[in-house]
């Protein structure tokens, strides 16, 4: 928890195909919002091989997306980072939407694609299934997945393989 809000922070360690092989992937991300959970700023540096690539994205006002402080007009007045690296950023929706058993709710999130690094709008829907279960899905539905949260709606498991780890 910040001073004026909160922030995700993590790693991230994978493999990504490309050309018929597998390339590592090192992501270092950092994501602020304010107290009321929406993005304010994300922060990325990523090993993808040997290359490193740094993205600075910045949320001015609440409503204007800056990449590298250059406007990123289709992103403006969205609340949601998505990173698509980790179902971390899931918990910005999750905390700010605070859904009850059974209830729903559509979003639109700024989801920043690895290891392109390029950003996009993407429309998404939380449903909370049981306390602490929520189906996530976006592409109009073609994709899906259930979510895990603990107990402040942090995500801990994401099916199809992810679970979040604790650093020794």
């Amino acid at each position: 928890k910040l001073a004026k809000g909160f922030r995700l922070e993590g790693h991230v360690v994978t493999a990504v195909a490309s050309g018929g092989s597998h390339v590592p992937l090192h992501v270092h991300y950092i994501v602020d919002s304010d107290a009321a959970w929406r993005t304010r700023a994300v922060s990325v540096s990523q090993y993808y091989g040997l290359v490193q690539s740094t993205l600075r994205l910045d949320v001015i006002n609440m409503r204007w997306w800056t990449a590298e402080g250059v406007e990123i007009p289709q992103l403006h007045w969205l609340i949601d980072v998505d990173l698509g690296v980790t179902p971390a950023t899931n918990t910005l929706p999750i905390r700010r939407l605070g859904l009850e058993v059974g209830q729903r709710a559509d979003v639109t999130a700024a989801w920043l694609r690895f290891p392109a690094l390029t950003i996009e709008p993407l429309p998404q829907t939380y449903e909370r299934l049981a306390p602490n279960l929520y189906r996530y899905s976006s592409d109009g539905g073609r994709f899906s997945a259930l979510l895990e949260t603990d107990e402040f709606g942090m995500v801990v498991q994401y099916e199809g393989g992810w679970e979040r780890v604790a650093a020794a």
